[in-house]
């Protein structure tokens, strides 16, 4: 089959229409391509089925531009000279003035995430989610509501800190302390914030916060690479607000999941 026709059947399968409606000029907005988790599954099949990995896919806004990135005969789309490049590492400078807390808050449709017999093999949570994390929603009452709500802890962190940005999603992992509190780490290494998930049989949420940004620094960051190469995040400096815009964060996090629920 041709690269393009295999390109045709993956983005068919995901926008759940038939392939002969998709074309060069097929766009992804206003399907589950547009989202941030759409494009996460795209990505997903791609590096399963078609061994191709490239930033790329999650700024092309059609199949043209897709096939264009993939090296096929799709027309249009962005330099590929012009996208991020996986080159391993990254220098990242962030510049704070005075005691700031950075809050990501994220939340998601429960039914978006797919629905699979074996989580272990299936491309799109072996991809996104430690061997641990899998493990740990396989043990609960509802394990896609809880894949849910650590990929929610997951786009959160990074809204709250951009330089997570970019870097493989196997590099940032929820775990639990034996109380059961969340808390994220990279590696062996703590990622210095603090953690609130919460879901219901269709949402889930969380909200991350960071007691202040990182001074101004250069710091090295993972992409795409094994968990022994990652390295550690400085830790940030401390703050007294915190605890209260996190709380702040939940509860307008609340909200917004019982809005949603009204709808």
């Amino acid at each position: 089959m041709p690269e393009t026709e295999k390109l045709r059947s993956i983005v068919s399968e995901l926008m759940q229409v038939s392939e002969d409606q998709i074309g060069d000029s097929t766009v992804f907005a206003g399907s589950v391509l547009a989202s941030s988790l759409g494009r996460a599954r795209l990505d997903a099949a791609l590096r399963s089925r078609l061994n191709f990995s490239d930033p790329g896919v999650y700024v092309v806004q059609s199949f043209g531009e897709l096939c264009k990135l993939a090296g096929t005969e799709g027309v249009g789309g962005p330099s590929i000279s012009s996208l991020p490049t996986n080159n391993g590492k990254q220098a990242i400078l962030r510049e704070v003035t005075g005691q700031n807390v950075a809050v990501g808050v994220d939340i998601q449709s429960v039914s978006d995430l797919p629905e699979v017999a074996d989580y272990w093999e299936a491309e799109f949570y072996q991809q996104h989610f430690t061997r641990q994390e899998i493990a740990y929603a396989l043990l609960q009452p509802a394990p896609r509501e809880s894949f849910a709500a650590t990929w929610c802890a997951k786009e959160a962190l990074r809204k709250a800190d951009g330089r997570w940005l970019g870097v493989d999603w196997q590099q940032t992992e929820i775990a639990h302390t034996s109380d059961g509190v969340p808390t994220f780490k990279s590696g062996e290494d703590q990622i210095p914030c603090s953690v609130s998930l919460s879901h219901t049989k269709d949402y889930a949420l969380a909200v991350v916060v960071f007691e202040s940004k990182p001074p101004v620094q250069q710091v090295s960051l993972p992409i795409a690479v094994r968990p022994s190469e990652a390295e550690a995040i400085p830790a940030p400096q401390s703050s007294k607000q915190p605890l209260v815009l996190a709380i702040l964060a939940f509860l307008i996090s609340l909200v917004a999941v019982g809005l949603a629920l009204l709808k």
